[in-house]
C-alpha cells in the first residue's frame, strides 16, 4: 500500500501529465508567434534585445520595445533555442516544466492553509478553465508560477520556517517582475508582511527585486535610450472604461469559476437573500447592456450567468475574508488578510492598466480565490457536492482546452 505522501506526489504527476498532453505538441498562436520571435532577436544581439524591429502583419514594422512586458521569459526561451535551435517542442517542454513546478507549489501552499484539502484544491486549479487553456508559450503560467512560490515562502515563515525563505520570496519577485509588470504589486504586499510581524531584518529582502528592477532599467537605457517600464504604453482610461473593465473581470470569474457549487450552503452564505438581490440585479443589467451591444439574445444570457456567478464567488471571498477576520487566532487573521490582497492587487492592477481584459488575465487570481476559500470554508465542503464541483470544473476545462488546440490547429 502506497501511503498518503506517496500518492500524492503520483496525483500530482498525473496532473502534470495531463496538463502535458494538451500542450506538448499545441501550434503557437496569440502572443506566441511574438515571443518566439523576440527570443530570435535575442539569440541575434543578447545585448540589445529592444533595438530592433518586428514585422507582424500588413508588413508595418513596429519597434520591440513597444511590448509591454519586460524580457525575462523570453531569455529563458532565446536559451532553449540556442541549444535545441527552433524547435516549438523544446518549446513546449520548458512551458511543460514550468506547469509542473506550478503544480508542486500550489499544492504546497495548499498543504499549508488547507491540509485536509490540498490535493482537491490543486485540481481545482490545474484542471479549471483558465491553467490548461493558458499554457500556451506566454507569459502568464510562468508569472503565476513565480507568485506561487513567493506566497509559499511567506507563509513558511509563518509556520516557523527559517527567515531565509523571506529571500526566497524576494527573489520570486524580483523575476516576476521580469517575467510581467503586473508583479509590482507584491512589492507593497511583502513590505505589509515584514511590518505587521515586525521582523525588520527581512526589510533587507527587498533590495533584491529593487536591484532586479533598477538593473533592468540601466541595461534598456543602454539599449534603446529609454527604461522600459516608464516607457510601456499605458491606454487612457476614463471612470466609465475602468467600471466596465472591473464588470469585464467579474464576468471572467463567473466564466471560470464553476466550483462556486462546492461552496454553496447556508452555512456560508450568512445574508442570502441580499447577495441573491446583488446578483440578479447585476444580472440583469449585464444582460440589457449586452443585448443591446451585440443584439443576441443567446451572448447577453451567458454574459448575464456568468456576472452573476462571478458577484456571487467574489461575495464568498469576502464572507470568507470577514469570516478569518474574527477570533484570536493572528496567524488566521493574518494569513486571511495576505490571501485577500493577493486577489485584490492583481484585480486593480488588471482592471487599471492591461490593455484589455482576457481569461488569462484573471488566472493570478484564482489560486488566493480557492486558497481563501478553502481556508475559511474548509468545514462545510462536503464529499458529494465536491466531486460534483470538481467534475464540472475539470468538464469545462478539458473541454476548452481540446477546444483551443483544435481550433489552433485548425
Amino acid at each position: 500500500m502506497l501511503s498518503h505522501r506517496y500518492k500524492s506526489y503520483v496525483l500530482l504527476l498525473l496532473l502534470s501529465l495531463i496538463c502535458a498532453s494538451f500542450n506538448l505538441t499545441k501550434p503557437v498562436h496569440i502572443d506566441d508567434t511574438t515571443y518566439l520571435l523576440i527570443a530570435r532577436k535575442i539569440l541575434e544581439d543578447p545585448l540589445h534585445p529592444m533595438s530592433g524591429e518586428l514585422n507582424l502583419a500588413s508588413n508595418t514594422a513596429s519597434p520591440i520595445s513597444s511590448i509591454n512586458q519586460p524580457f525575462l521569459f523570453f531569455y529563458l526561451q532565446a536559451l532553449v533555442m540556442l541549444f535545441f535551435g527552433q524547435s516549438e517542442l523544446a518549446q513546449h517542454l520548458l512551458m511543460a516544466l514550468i506547469t509542473s513546478i506550478a503544480i508542486g507549489f500550489f499544492y504546497r501552499l495548499a498543504r499549508l492553509l488547507v491540509p485536509k484539502h490540498a490535493l482537491f484544491l490543486t485540481a481545482l486549479f490545474v484542471l479549471g478553465p483558465v491553467f490548461i487553456p493558458g499554457q500556451n508559450l506566454m507569459t502568464d503560467v510562468p508569472v503565476v508560477t513565480l507568485w506561487l512560490i513567493f506566497f509559499w515562502a511567506i507563509f513558511s515563515v509563518s509556520e516557523g520556517g527559517p527567515t531565509v525563505k523571506y529571500w526566497i520570496g524576494s527573489a520570486a519577485i524580483g523575476a516576476a517582475c521580469l517575467v510581467k509588470y503586473t508583479s509590482l504589486v507584491l512589492l507593497p504586499i511583502f513590505l505589509l508582511v515584514i511590518v505587521l510581524r515586525r521582523q525588520w531584518r527581512a526589510l533587507w529582502a527587498l533590495t533584491v527585486p529593487v536591484v532586479a528592477l533598477v538593473g533592468w532599467s540601466f541595461f534598456n537605457y543602454f539599449d534603446y535610450g529609454h527604461v522600459h517600464i516608464l516607457n510601456r504604453s499605458l491606454e487612457s482610461f476614463g471612470i466609465t472604461m475602468i467600471i466596465l473593465k472591473a464588470g469585464e473581470w467579474f464576468v471572467g470569474v463567473g466564466a471560470i469559476a464553476p466550483f462556486s457549487v462546492i461552496f454553496l450552503s447556508r452555512e456560508n452564505i450568512r445574508r442570502p437573500l441580499w447577495i441573491a438581490a446583488v446578483c440578479l440585479f447585476a444580472g440583469e443589467a449585464m444582460f440589457l447592456v449586452s443585448y443591446g451591444y451585440y443584439k443576441s439574445f443567446y451572448l447577453a444570457a451567458w454574459w448575464a450567468f456568468f456576472l452573476v456567478n462571478g458577484i456571487f464567488t467574489i461575495s464568498l471571498v469576502n464572507i470568507s475574508f470577514m469570516r478569518g477576520r474574527k477570533g484570536n487566532d493572528k496567524i488566521k487573521v493574518e494569513r486571511s488578510l495576505i490571501l485577500f490582497l493577493w486577489l485584490a492587487g492583481s484585480f486593480t492592477f488588471i482592471v487599471l492598466f492591461a490593455p484589455f481584459m482576457a481569461i488569462r488575465h484573471i488566472m493570478l487570481a484564482v489560486p488566493a480565490i480557492l486558497l481563501l476559500l478553502g481556508y475559511n470554508f474548509e468545514q462545510s465542503i462536503e464529499r458529494r457536492v465536491g466531486t460534483f464541483g470538481l467534475i464540472l470544473t475539470a468538464t469545462l476545462g478539458i473541454f476548452l482546452a481540446s477546444s483551443d488546440y483544435y481550433c489552433t490547429c485548425g
